[in-house]
């Protein structure tokens, strides 16, 4: 499954598009990325919200991408 796909249906469920960055941080949470990208400094400059971590983990275990 791709990013575009997980956005799509979570637009569908929850009326809201999320940025690839809330995906990225859940799923670096659950040690699915390959590490910190070499042009970032810091934390991840768009987080996901707290109103919104549930709703995507879910997809993206659904999803089978964490």
């Amino acid at each position: 499954m791709t990013y575009k796909e997980a956005q799509v249906i979570f637009k569908e469920k929850y009326g809201v598009i999320p940025k690839s960055s809330w995906i990225a941080d859940i799923r670096s949470e659950n040690g699915k990325t390959k590490g910190k990208s070499l042009n970032r400094d810091g934390d991840y400059k768009y987080p996901c919200p707290k109103q919104h971590r549930a709703n995507l983990s879910k997809i993206l275990k659904t999803l089978k991408m964490i």
